[in-house]
């Protein structure tokens, strides 16, 4: 592309974040009754008391029914980052808020960059306009939950393990782990992880004939989960309750069952000497019920041509049988985090937010694809102006869920409900 139109797609991305950032929601907006209340009220207190008061967060949680309906106070990495903050800038709602659309602007800039390196300017600019535009990750940077700041570390740690993979940089390995530990902290759900980072190493170990050490497997995959284990299990004020908390979050995931997680780790508790219970059960848990390939009917009604274009080159790659490695990596990556969250009991789109690198990826390695019999120039026109416009329609996608229907979290039936598939109801999640 010319220089006049990278910068044209340039101001886009910078009209997506800034229209993200004026929207969002005022101070009096915010849900203080739901997750973001339970979000800042325990950011408030470590940042009032200190980090030693998150035992005490820890005992109120594990010792509370009704507190094991909102989110658990394991996730440590992400109250800590949030006391943090509020320690440097106005202990509002709107003022943590602020954090999920700065990890938003960041998330952009390590995409832009890693893309860059690999696949070139005008592709990293097509890619990261279609981030940009992505409702999923605009609406992410508006709230005061934890998704925009956990899906930060995970595109991290994606491509420092890729970065890692293609140079045997031992610096890029640590720099992972780092970004790998802090996404365990903000949230649990980044076990998952870790047998994508491991089929990955055996695939460019022995497929692509790169040489890794197996030292350097057994460093990414243990170091950062037992590194988190640790800080965990100190900053909870224990292993009992640490094992506790543990359960409760399993029970959460899984459904109970004889040989279910959920059931394993209420044995565990008992047998180190607690009282476990799970807590009530959550009835707005069943709006996040559905088969296993939920996510992606969830993805089309949020993004239905970045979807499309995403799944129509996947099977195109499968059928082709010859991957590159940045592709088997993101392949690999789908298939594994796919499988792992379609196999919770829950399966609400915010937890899949991470897709969307992939997602919006494939879409511009599609239309490159179909527009590769051109000449170069007719090329380049073609797939600026269908990135253009599938920007446009995401962006437009964006203000009717989250502005104009004011969604706070994306469950099928409200994505359904504002598309108007479904006629307007009056329910009650």
């Amino acid at each position: 592309m010319s220089r006049l139109m990278r910068g044209v797609f340039a101001g886009l991305v910078i009209f997506a974040a800034a229209a993200a950032y004026v929207s969002m929601p005022q101070e009096e907006s915010f849900a203080a009754p739901a997750d973001e209340g339970t979000y800042f009220n325990n950011a408030r207190r470590v940042r009032m008391f200190g980090v030693s008061h998150i035992p005490v967060l820890a005992k109120e949680y594990l010792a509370s029914p009704r507190a094991k309906l909102l989110p658990n106070p394991g996730r440590v990495g992400q109250i800590l980052v949030a006391a943090l903050w509020l320690r440097i800038f106005p202990m509002t709602y709107r003022s943590l808020a602020m954090l999920s659309f700065v990890c938003f602007l960041l998330c952009l800039g390590a995409s832009f960059h890693f893309a860059r390196k690999y696949l070139g300017t005008d592709t990293a600019l097509w890619y990261t306009t279609l981030l940009s535009s992505s409702p999923l990750l605009m609406a992410a940077s508006r709230r005061l939950l934890q998704d925009s700041l956990l899906h930060l570390f995970w595109a991290l740690s994606f491509w420092l393990f890729f970065d890692y993979l293609m140079t045997r940089d031992r610096r890029r390995l640590w720099i992972f782990g780092a970004a790998l530990f802090a996404a365990i902290t903000i949230k649990e759900q980044s076990i998952a992880l870790l047998p994508f980072f491991g089929v990955s190493w055996l695939i460019f170990k022995f497929r692509y004939r790169k040489d890794l050490p197996v030292r350097d497997l057994l460093v990414a995959l243990l170091a950062p989960p037992i590194a988190a284990a640790v800080l965990l299990t100190v900053c909870l004020g224990g292993v009992k309750n640490a094992i506790a908390m543990a359960a409760c979050v399993l029970s959460v995931y899984f459904p109970p069952g004889r040989f279910s997680p959920a059931t394993l780790s209420h044995v565990l508790a008992q047998a180190v000497g607690m009282d476990f219970s799970p807590g009530p059960f959550n009835r707005y848990n069943l709006y996040s019920l559905g088969p296993w390939y939920k996510f992606l009917v969830d993805f089309m009604l949020l993004t239905p041509m970045t979807t499309l274009l995403f799944v129509g080159y996947a099977f195109h790659l499968l059928l082709q049988r010859k991957l590159d490695a940045i592709r088997a990596y993101h392949m690999v990556f789908f298939a594994v985090i796919f499988s792992v969250l379609s196999s919770l009991y829950t399966r609400n789109v915010r937890y899949a937010i991470s897709l969307e690198i992939v997602i919006s990826l494939f879409a511009v390695f599609a239309l490159q694809e179909l527009f590769a019999a051109a000449n170069k120039r007719i090329t380049t026109h073609a797939l600026s102006v269908s990135v253009f416009l599938i920007y446009l329609m995401n962006i437009l996608n964006y203000h009717n869920i989250y502005v104009v229907w004011r969604t706070y979290d994306p469950i099928s039936v409200q994505l359904l409900l504002t598309q108007r598939i479904l006629p307007y109801f009056n329910f009650n999640p």
